[in-house]
């Protein structure tokens, strides 16, 4: 081995090891940004799903409810259509979601297959809003639906 006197070593070693110490950090760093938007990515979708299941949810409330049904057929609710909100609470996450529920009686025709002088068809139209407000997830739905029920 020989000896180099310290007047000849330039710290190249130091240089290059400070350099890759410099990279790795700026990797690190990349990898976490990257890992933080996976992250509120996968918060997003699932919140836009839970709205998307309560805005369902809100749809199946308005058709198995009775008394929001006979309004729309008793009133005129194409003009004044009628609204029901419902709340559905998510206690995992503590926030909860809120629905509403538009029904409109879009028309009256003949139920085939039934008796026309004593049954009807009323077609309805629902619409439902869900909102996550914490979040800021919407989701909006209609459906058409046609009910049998006695003419009156």
């Amino acid at each position: 081995m020989t000896n180099v006197p310290m007047t000849t070593q330039g710290g190249a070693v130091l240089v290059v090891g400070l350099l890759v110490l410099v990279l790795m950090a700026l990797l690190g760093a990349v990898g976490m940004r990257t890992a933080v938007s996976e992250q509120n990515m996968a918060a997003n979708s699932t919140h836009y799903m839970e709205a998307f299941q309560a805005a369902e949810s809100a749809i199946e409330s308005g058709l198995v409810d009775p008394t929001a049904l006979a309004d729309a057929i008793s009133t005129d609710s194409v003009a004044n259509p009628i609204v029901r909100n419902y709340t559905f609470d998510h206690t995992a996450n503590s926030y909860s979601i809120s629905g509403t529920a538009t029904i409109s009686n879009t028309g009256i025709g003949i139920a085939e297959g039934y008796s026309i002088d004593e049954y009807a068809a009323y077609a309805f139209s629902i619409q439902s809003v869900a909102n996550i407000t914490d979040v800021g997830a919407k989701s909006t739905h209609t459906l058409t639906a046609v009910k049998i029920g006695p003419k009156g």
